[in-house]
């Protein structure tokens, strides 16, 4: 740099200083200001308890998992995001030979009950980086009901599989849960939740009261009923913050 006088450099140098800081401090604030979304991933055992005319129809509970990826919308400690799970209800199997070729091969004949749950969920969760981590949720989705029966080679392990009835209804509801953080990664939690899900009627296969075997074929041990699929589903998971998993 070309100075005009020795004495004007300390000048010169000292308001490009001050220049080079001002611009410095402005990137930081805009840095600041900047908004970056916290972003939870969960996986999660469940049980489905049917209640109210569910519980009437339905006669057995069930058992299953998925997972949860939210999004924080804004500043405030409010996230959006979608969770997927898969239930088993009940089931029934039976054994049969068949002569193929000549030879005698064993057969097993399985059909099962399921539900497919996938939901938008809204979480309000108040920061809160303690050992206790409350939250409230509002989730609504559908629900897919569905029988599938396979028919499964046991030598061969070929299988066919076949849908005999499928329904699908809205659902809707809220959950009540807790992360507690009791790892020494803050960022991973322990997540325990129980859900409470409603919706409009859908048409299932259940158990029949007066079912007992043997059956020729499986699905001898259901009938069709009707009712909204309504339940409490308590879970337990694994809640990541994959924002701040890096931190600790």
């Amino acid at each position: 740099m070309h100075c005009y006088s020795y004495q004007n450099c300390p000048r010169i140098v000292s308001f490009l200083l001050l220049l080079f800081l001002f611009s410095q401090a402005l990137e930081a604030q805009e840095s600041e200001n900047k908004f970056y979304p916290y972003m939870y991933l969960g996986g999660h055992l469940q049980a489905g308890i049917p209640v109210q005319l569910f519980k009437d129809k339905a006669q057995s509970g069930s058992y299953g998992g998925g997972g949860l990826f939210l999004v924080q919308l804004g500043p405030r400690p409010i996230f959006a995001g979608l969770e997927v799970n898969v239930h088993r209800f009940d089931s029934e199997r039976i054994t049969f030979e068949e002569v193929i070729n000549g030879f005698v091969e064993q057969f097993e004949q399985t059909t099962k009950n399921n539900a497919l749950l996938a939901h938008v969920v809204v979480r309000a969760q108040p920061w809160d980086n303690s050992l206790f981590r409350p939250y409230l949720d509002g989730l609504f989705g559908v629900k897919d009901l569905y029988t599938r029966t396979t028919v499964e080679n046991v030598e061969t392990e070929d299988t066919e599989s076949n849908t005999d009835l499928q329904d699908w209804s809205l659902s809707y509801g809220f959950a009540v849960g807790v992360q507690l953080g009791v790892f020494r990664n803050e960022a991973v939690t322990i997540d325990l939740r129980c859900s409470y899900l409603t919706g409009n009627n859908a048409t299932f296969y259940t158990r029949r009261p007066d079912a007992v075997g043997p059956f020729f074929i499986p699905l001898d041990a259901f009938e069709t009923q009707n009712a909204p699929p309504s339940m409490l589903i308590p879970q337990i998971g694994v809640t990541v913050d994959l924002s701040t998993v890096d931190y600790y």
